[in-house]
């Protein structure tokens, strides 16, 4: 349910804005959340570590679209991976950008602050387990600020690959609940929930504010997504 929210977020927004051209070429990039690991039908042509799903938002939004898809994302990809670095081994996602490129979306961040990295050791401390290093505070200000400007260079890149493409920035998910816990699906004391919190609400603004410096498309899966956190009644995050 969460990548069809997305899909349709994002056709509205294209829509709204200045639709791309029905056929053209469209590029996605990004991390798990674009990806969609272990949602519905795995893509028989994805690398096994990327872990792209046939049913991830830019399959849906391509079909709901009519566009040609060349889907790049990949599980684990921080902002380097798409710029510079062959992440398993494959070529940076930007490559596949080129000057016919019309539509191009992005979900990116999370691993270049440890999102998830620091929900699953919070996770193993609060089930026995040990080695389970978080990152520090002093760390996280550093990822941040690099995270701040690596996103900056790749939208700026992007542009200048594909200089007539609509950019379409798709922040992340909402994962931790408003208030509460639910140790049975989340196994995170008060304390981690309120970081898990605070991280997110970081992430939003970062990636809201590069889109507004730069002229790129934004898509909120964050508010689409509100009420279908892990603890909700109708989860749409799971694991």
């Amino acid at each position: 349910m969460t990548r069809l929210g997305v899909a349709l977020a994002l056709s509205l927004t294209i829509n709204g804005a200045a639709s791309a051209q029905m056929g053209a070429d469209y590029v996605a990039l990004g991390s798990s959340f674009a990806a969609g690991p272990d949602v519905g039908r795995r893509d028989p042509a994805s690398p096994a570590l990327c872990g792209r799903s046939l049913d991830n938002y830019p399959h849906l939004l391509a079909a709901r679209r009519s566009l040609t898809l060349e889907d790049r994302t990949c599980s684990g990809a921080k902002t380097a991976d798409i710029t510079d670095n062959h992440q398993f081994g494959l070529a940076p996602q930007i490559e596949a950008v080129g000057r016919s490129t019309r539509l191009i979306t992005i979900t990116i961040g999370g691993n270049d602050v440890s999102y998830l990295g620091d929900l699953a050791a919070a996770s193993c401390r609060n089930t026995g387990g040990v080695n389970c290093p978080g990152s520090s505070a002093a760390t996280l200000e550093t990822r941040f600020e690099a995270l701040q400007t690596a996103l900056h260079g790749l939208l700026a890149s992007l542009r200048e690959r594909a200089p007539n493409a609509r950019i379409v920035l798709v922040d992340y998910v909402t994962i931790a609940p408003s208030a509460g816990l639910c140790a049975d699906r989340a196994p995170l004391n008060a304390e981690d929930m309120a970081w898990a919190r605070d991280r997110a609400e970081r992430l939003r603004r970062l990636t809201a504010d590069a889109a507004k410096a730069t002229g790129a498309l934004l898509v909120r899966a964050s508010e689409v997504t509100a009420g279908h956190d892990v603890c909700s009644a109708s989860p749409w995050v799971n694991g």
